[in-house]
């Protein structure tokens, strides 16, 4: 489990898997080959959103949740200017810096357009009160943007830039090693 896995509650840790990344991207792959029915090289074209998700869990709002956005978007505001675009990227250096650039490199590889998003299905840990969701329909949206345009325009919410994935550039955002001091940074 990774550095952060260890801060989860109990129930959170319950529902976690063991299998190891590279697996989970095959059984994936398999899986999206079966019920599509389309060869590999027609995958690429389908739209994939890479969702992490408990980001109301173990300090991960700080590093890619809504208060790591702002404060990326403060400080980067030349860079920076979709939050939608910033969760990207920061899910993107996460990922890199938790040794997980084989997801990445997974996504590169197999997916024309793809697109990071960090939310919290429910809120808070598990058995822990009411529902708040945090950025759901925001990737539901996303998907319907890049699948089916006539139900977008009746149902879609969110705003995307447009611009292309991944952002280019080699700010850090991320330090995984001083969680104190990006808990003192927030806007």
């Amino acid at each position: 489990m990774s550095i952060f896995g260890a801060q989860l509650s109990q129930e959170d840790k319950s529902g976690t898997s063991s299998a190891s990344i590279s697996e989970m991207m095959g059984d994936f792959m398999n899986t999206l080959e079966n019920t599509t029915k389309l060869p590999r090289s027609r995958i690429k074209n389908i739209p994939l959103a890479v969702v992490i998700s408990k980001r109301d869990e173990a300090d991960l709002d700080l590093f890619i949740g809504d208060a790591a956005v702002k404060r990326t978007m403060s400080n980067h505001p030349d860079i920076f200017a979709d939050e939608f675009d910033t969760m990207d990227y920061l899910c993107r250096e996460f990922l890199a810096k938790t040794d997980m650039n084989d997801v990445l490199e997974h996504v590169k590889q197999n997916f024309k357009n793809a697109r990071f998003f960090s939310i919290s299905a429910i809120g808070h840990s598990l058995n822990g009160g009411q529902y708040i969701p945090q950025n759901v329909v925001p990737v539901i949206d996303w998907i319907y943007k890049n699948s089916d345009a006539k139900l977008e325009s009746l149902v879609s919410t969110t705003v995307f830039s447009g611009k292309i994935m991944p952002i280019e550039s080699s700010i850090e955002t991320v330090d995984l090693d001083d969680v104190e001091a990006v808990r003192n940074s927030t806007v």
